[in-house]
Formats: C-alpha cells, structure tokens, sequence
C-alpha cells in the first residue's frame, strides 16, 4: 500500500510537472528576490506577463543581478539547480524545470518518510498520498517561491517527528534540520522558531532532559536573527498597509505626525505610494513599527477577533493562490487560468480544515499534533494580522500544516483503536 501511495505521488508529480500538463505558478513579483542572486530573469523580460503565466524559461545576464537582502533557505534549492544546469545546458539559459527536478528530489525523499511512517493505517497513507500529489502543492515547486522551500521543509519536519514517536531516535536529527530550514525560507514564519523553543523547552522540563534546552536556546536564537536579518525597507511595506489600510479607517492615527494624513487608506502598492524611497520609509519608520501596531492589537481585542473570523470564514480552505496562472502562454489558456491538474485535496480542504482541528478533541496527549495545530493557528494569526493584503496566498503554510494535522490525526486515532 505504501509502495503504491508513493508510486502515486511520483507519477502525479511528473505528469503534471512536466508531462504533459507542465503546470507551475506564475509569479507575484517575489522571484526576483532569489533569481537575482544569480543573475537570473525571465526571456520574456519581467512584467506583468509574469503574474498571468507561468514562464519556466530564463536566461543569465549580469544586467539581471539583484540582491534582495533576504536571507532564504530556498538558496539551498536553487543553488545546486544553477549549477546543474550550468554543466549540462551552459551558460546562457535556464528552465524552471531543473529547479523543479532539485526540489522534487527531497519532496519524493520527505513524501517516502511521511508514508512510511504511517504503517498500516491505510486510510492516512491515502490522505497523504491527496495530499502530496494536489496541484496546488506542486505547482510551486518550479519557481523561485520562499513557500516552497517552506513546504519541503515542513513535510520532510514532519516525517522525522513521526518516526521519532516510533522510537527512532536518529530522526531527531533530520527533525532539527528541517526546523532550522522551514525558520530560515521567510521571515513570515520565523516566529515558529520561538514555538519550537518553547516545544523543546517542554520536553526538557517534561522528561527531565536538560540538554534539550541547548537547542530550544538555538532556535530562539535563530528566530531573533531572522527578524534582525530582514531589511528595514521590507519590514517598512507591511506596517505602512496595516497603518494607513487597516487601522486609519477605523478613525485612529497611531499617534503620527499630521503629514502623514494623506495616506489614510493607501497600501504599500496603491498609486502614489511613497514606499519605493528608501529615505521615506526610514522616517516612516522612525515613528511606528510592527510591534507598535502588535500592542495596538491588544488594545483592541474586538477588532481583532472580527479579522480573524473574516478572514477564517473566507480564506480557511480555500486555494492558497487565488489570481496566479498555473499555465504557459500560447496554449489557449486565459491569463492567470488555473485549469488542469490533479486537485481533490485542494476541493476536500473546505472540510478537512475545520475537521482537523476538531480532531484534536479525540486524539488526546499526542505532542506532535499539538504541535502542527500551534503552527497551523500561528501561521494563521501571523498571514491575518501582519499584512493586509494577498492574505490567501500568505496561508499557504497555513494550509500545509491543517492537511498534514488531518494526517496525523487520522493515523493517531486509528492507531488509537484496540
């Protein structure tokens, strides 16, 4: 059953990857802040073409160099697939694919370790198997999106847990690698660095073993450090929406100087947006900041709790990337078309995601479970309330950690049953 799960996987992944669906989602405007390590651009040029299809094609130029400054473990990635591609097709040009083909290694390697996991408890390895082979997982895989590195890691992290719950101690390792990887893809999910300390921090105290604070201390470290790490111009487009787009209609000022004003109702992409002058948002940021507006949050809990639930009863579930193309131009396809593709997971989500969590009232004193419901509900809170745009494609790891909190806790309760 395993064998043939993972078969599955394999074929859906290489029938819609590369034959003869060869689907893949465009970009939002992020790739540049990978491909320009590497001197990489689109043949086509970049534009808004981009967001509408899906372009796999790219070549080399040192006109094309661009340093983001974010730090990613995408690198780790799209390094190696440079460098392949560099020795088998030269210099010149590069294919989306041959990214794809780097990632799929460790997405077949990670799928593997989750299926195995699971035993004999055939009715998870299905769900995981929907899971692994649902477009809109793969369909992230051939581009240079942060969030895939992000969905990698956390598939490959939570393998190695399970394997670790059926007493293999050598999978804390590939455990500790994968969690240091998903805190390292973005800054967004950094703060699941601290919920890992504080999960190690747990454990230490719970099995009396003290040499588990070491690594929780690392991991509080590193999420430190990636906030630390994120330039201030980045750090300034999400305070600059959720002040003047969010809280500004709600009459409150934030306490800023009259001047800025104007900007009521303005995000950090709307015309006339001051955002692309790096010395105006370094005064911007000189009188707020995200954790000014985190403590504006705590004192208005009403406010809150209404985002939360509106965003809940419409993005929970539903596709992580509304308005992004999955195919190529000049095959007949509208622009930003999401057609084909193998996507019964993504129509069962509706229902799996409020199941999953409702789970946890019968699957008790199961650590990892917790664990992926506190991701999941962070992910949520942090996509909700720290940008207020795209909040459906910032739940993507949302979305990742509810399908495998829907695994897990089937595989626990039928593994419950006498």
């Amino acid at each position: 059953m395993k064998w043939f799960a993972l078969a599955c996987v394999i074929l859906a992944s290489i029938f819609q990857l590369f034959f003869p669906l060869q689907l893949g989602l465009s970009n939002n405007g992020d790739f540049s802040k990978v491909s320009g390590y590497y001197k990489l651009a689109p043949t086509a040029g970049w534009g808004v073409h981009e967001s509408e299809y899906y372009l796999p094609g790219y070549a080399f130029s040192d006109r094309n160099s661009y340093r983001s400054g974010l730090l990613s473990s995408e690198h780790v990635f799209t390094w190696p697939a440079v460098k392949l591609s560099r020795l088998i097709f030269g210099k010149q040009s590069f294919s989306l694919l041959t990214l794809a083909a780097v990632k799929l290694i460790w997405y077949w390697s990670a799928s593997a370790a989750l299926l195995f996991a699971l035993q004999s408890s055939w009715p998870a390895i299905v769900l995981a198997a929907l899971v692994a082979s649902d477009a809109s997982l793969l369909t992230c895989l051939p581009g240079f999106y942060m969030d895939s590195a992000a969905l990698l890691f956390t598939l490959s992290l939570v393998a190695s847990l399970l394997w670790c719950h059926r007493g293999v101690t050598l999978a804390a390792l590939p455990a500790a690698v994968s969690a240091t990887g998903l805190t390292l893809s973005k800054a967004q999910h950094a703060p699941l660095a601290f919920l890992f300390a504080l999960a190690l921090c747990w454990l230490a105290w719970r099995h009396r073993r003290g040499l588990l604070l070491l690594p929780a201390a690392f991991f509080g470290l590193l999420g430190g450090f990636m906030f630390r790490e994120t330039p201030e111009h980045y750090a300034a487009i999400p305070v600059f929406t959720l002040t003047f787009y969010r809280i500004a209609p709600t009459g409150d000022g934030m306490g800023l100087p009259p001047q800025y004003a104007r900007y009521a109702g303005m995000h950090a992409y709307s015309p006339g947006s001051p955002m692309e002058d790096p010395a105006w948002s370094r005064e911007f940021l000189q009188h707020t900041s995200l954790s000014r507006i985190a403590l504006w949050y705590t004192t208005h809990p009403a406010f809150v709790l209404k985002t939360l639930w509106l965003a809940w009863r419409t993005h929970a579930g539903v596709q992580p990337d509304p308005g992004l193309g999955w195919r190529q131009p000049g095959h007949g396809h509208a622009p930003r078309a999401q057609t084909g593709g193998f996507r019964p997971w993504s129509f069962l989500r509706l229902l799996t995601t409020p199941l999953a969590f409702l789970a946890l009232l019968w699957v008790r004193r199961q650590p990892i479970l917790y664990l992926l419901a506190a991701a999941a509900l962070s992910e949520f809170a942090i996509a909700t309330l720290a940008d207020a745009l795209e909040t459906a494609r910032h739940l993507y790891l949302f979305q990742i950690f509810t399908d495998l909190l829907a695994v897990t806790a089937t595989y626990f309760r039928l593994s419950a049953r006498p």
